[in-house]
């Protein structure tokens, strides 16, 4: 049994069911975050140490009593964490990044009024105050203090002395080992070879040095990574303010900000959007000081299905640059995902677009359907939506919505053309993203109760969606 079930139990009673921990390495290295990676390792690295510790009590009791079963393994669990600490803290001083040391850049001088300013290759740069991924390091290079590094200096004169006194003495490390296992034991442990027999050796020596080794390098493991990771992306969030230019651009493009075609919230995006994600979300909103960086971190929050996290940033941001166009469309497609139709429309407006789109499929027949399929119709005209796997979801959708109100019998031709209609959009959006056969299977065989169910007006044994959706 994995650690990690137990924690989904606890979950569960404190009203957080759900997966907490995922239950391979392979999982945990997919997901690309290193707190899933540590988590992985900390619940099967220490349940496996725990279950030791549970077996030798059970062996001393066999072997004593319950006095000595408790007392092993009361002070097993204690040499336990002291050995895990101690090897934190030696991973967190050979981890500390270098990055803390930002050599600051030279003065230059006040150029003459009207003079353009020069690059560092003599050619025209932008002049000053002017919008440039050039702002952000101008503004580090102002700064009037500069980053302490005695952290730094102390961890690289502490590892290399240990290093080197280390590597001199390596031949005297087993030894010693192991007589400190046997003081341990001796005082400690009181575990020896038999009941009458008191002395250096026996199974509490072994126990000592087995804790030592297996719980030092596992404490080693998660300070050097935690520092690697966390502490390295936190100092550098603070150095450049949050990340750089690119990143927050990246992140905070409209076109990254896409509903998934498989119908579950927003698409998590490639390996580098996931990347700039987990740093942002590790952010507060409010040291966010620009519409640029609130609008990146908004969309992370958003691609990690905190819509209302989400809605705050892009408000935020919306208020920072005066009402950006864009900004308003992904703050939109949060609210439509939100099922908040009227707030959406006060931003969009008659826009025709994938948001209005979805907007106008929440609003009372026959207006929200009839405004859909304007939309639908105009969007699959353009390249962009004709393209796009879930405007034909979407239409489809509407197509739906349409047939289930004006319920046409049957040998009507209305009834052939809406669904006709209908199939040539689903067979779009197969053509162009196969997961989208999940979401619009989903709309024509709701669950019970859901008020997705665009599609479920085709009966449920229609031979055409059968073959298309199973």
């Amino acid at each position: 049994m994995s650690i990690s079930i137990i924690w989904e139990g606890i979950g569960a009673l404190f009203g957080r069911p759900g997966r907490l921990l995922p239950r391979s390495w392979s999982e945990a290295n997919e997901r690309r975050n290193p707190a899933f990676l540590a988590d992985w390792f900390t619940s099967h690295f220490f349940l496996a140490g725990t279950v030791g510790l549970l077996a030798a009590a059970a062996a001393a009791r066999l072997q004593h009593d319950w006095a000595s079963a408790v007392r092993i393994l009361g002070l097993g669990l204690l040499f336990a964490g002291a050995s895990m600490v101690g090897g934190w803290f030696f991973g967190l001083l050979f981890g500390i990044p270098r990055s803390l040391a930002r050599p600051r850049a030279p003065a230059q001088p006040e150029p003459a009024p009207g003079a353009p300013v020069q690059g560092a290759a003599g050619q025209n740069a932008p002049a000053p105050g002017a919008p440039g991924e050039a702002d952000g390091a101008a503004q580090r290079a102002s700064r009037a203090s500069t980053t302490n590094t005695n952290l730094e200096d102390v961890s690289d004169w502490l590892t290399k002395t240990l290093v080197g006194v280390g590597l001199t003495q390596l031949y005297l490390l087993p030894q010693t080992l192991w007589r400190y296992a046997g003081h341990i034991n001796e005082n400690g442990f009181q575990w020896f070879g038999a009941a009458t027999v008191a002395g250096p050796g026996g199974p509490g020596q072994l126990l000592a040095l087995a804790i030592f080794m297996f719980f030092a390098p596992g404490g080693f493991w998660l300070g050097y990574i935690g520092t690697r990771t966390f502490l390295t992306m936190w100092l550098d969030g603070i150095d450049h303010g949050t990340s750089s230019t690119a990143d927050l651009k990246f992140a905070a493009d409209p076109e990254n900000l896409k509903f998934d075609p498989s119908g579950d919230g927003f698409s998590r995006g490639d390996e580098k959007l996931m990347s700039t994600d987990n740093m942002l979300r590790d952010l507060s909103l409010n040291a966010l000081t620009s519409a640029q960086q609130a609008a990146a971190w908004a969309a992370a929050q958003a691609r990690d299905k905190n819509l209302e996290g989400a809605t705050k940033g892009f408000e935020k941001a919306l208020r920072l640059s005066g009402h950006d166009p864009a900004i308003r469309q992904q703050l939109a497609k949060v609210l439509v995902a939100r099922k908040m139709p009227d707030r959406a429309e006060r931003l969009i407006g008659d826009a025709i677009s994938g948001t209005a789109l979805l907007r106008a499929l929440y609003e009372a027949p026959p207006i929200g359907f009839t405004k859909a399929i304007q939309i639908g119709e105009a969007l699959i005209e353009r390249p962009e939506g004709a393209n796009d796997a879930n405007v034909h979801v979407w239409l489809a959708a509407a197509y739906g919505q349409k047939l289930m109100h004006e319920k046409p019998p049957a040998g009507d031709p209305r009834l052939a053309e809406i669904k006709g209609k209908l199939i040539a959009q689903v067979k779009a959006a197969l053509a162009l993203e196969p997961r989208t056969k999940g979401w619009m299977y989903s709309l024509w065989k709701p669950a019970p109760g859901s008020e997705e169910n665009d599609l479920s007006a085709i009966p449920p044994d229609d031979a055409e969606l059968r073959a298309l959706l199973g």
